[in-house]
Order: C-alpha cells, then sequence, then structure tokens
C-alpha cells in the first residue's frame, strides 16, 4: 500500500514545491494534505520564499510603505520592503519627476 506524505509548512500544492515570496503554507493535515499555498493580503508579502504562517506576511509590498504598509500616495514611492528594512517609508520622487497614481514603485 502506498503511502502518501503531506506537505511539510512552507511547501504547498500537488508537489509540495516551496512557496513563493509573497505567500505561505501551515503544511499538510488530515483535512488536506497538500495545501496550496495562500497569498499574504494585498498590501503585503514575505522577507523570503517558504514561509510557515500569516505571521511571516510582515514586509511591505512595492508601492505601499510606513508601519501600516499603506499605499504610497502621488507623488512618492517605494519599492518594498526587505528582511533589513520590513515597513519603509513611502520615498518623494526626486526634482523633475512625479508619480501620478497610488502605489507606484
Amino acid at each position: 500500500m502506498a503511502r502518501t506524505i503531506a506537505c511539510a509548512a512552507g511547501y504547498g500544492g500537488s508537489q509540495c514545491i516551496i512557496c513563493e515570496r509573497g505567500s505561505f503554507s501551515t503544511g499538510g493535515d488530515v483535512r488536506s494534505l497538500k495545501p496550496s499555498c495562500k497569498r499574504c493580503k494585498p498590501n503585503s508579502s514575505t522577507k523570503d520564499i517558504g514561509a510557515k504562517s500569516s505571521e511571516s506576511c510582515e514586509v511591505c509590498r512595492a508601492g505601499y510603505g510606513g508601519s501600516s504598509c499603506s499605499i504610497c500616495n502621488p507623488g512618492t514611492f517605494s519599492l518594498g520592503g526587505n528582511a533589513s528594512v520590513p515597513k519603509p517609508n513611502c520615498t518623494r520622487c526626486g526634482a523633475n519627476a512625479n508619480s501620478v497614481t497610488p502605489g507606484q514603485r
């Protein structure tokens, strides 16, 4: 009899592939051995691939900034957070440059 293996935390899908940056998986259980990786909320991401819980969604996505990862206003931008600076502030555009829509990267 073949044994079915559950995906480990940080992996998902039918082939138990590592979750991409911006997604997470708590791993398989008796209800679902091979769950899909779940996307973080629209304004947040993970520091790295293979995140194991929604708490890992603590980095601002590009176009968002500040302590609550709010969308950047026109005239500002954000490249998004990283391990060193997870929640960067939105930065004003330089001289002779401007962004006209919110959420510029």
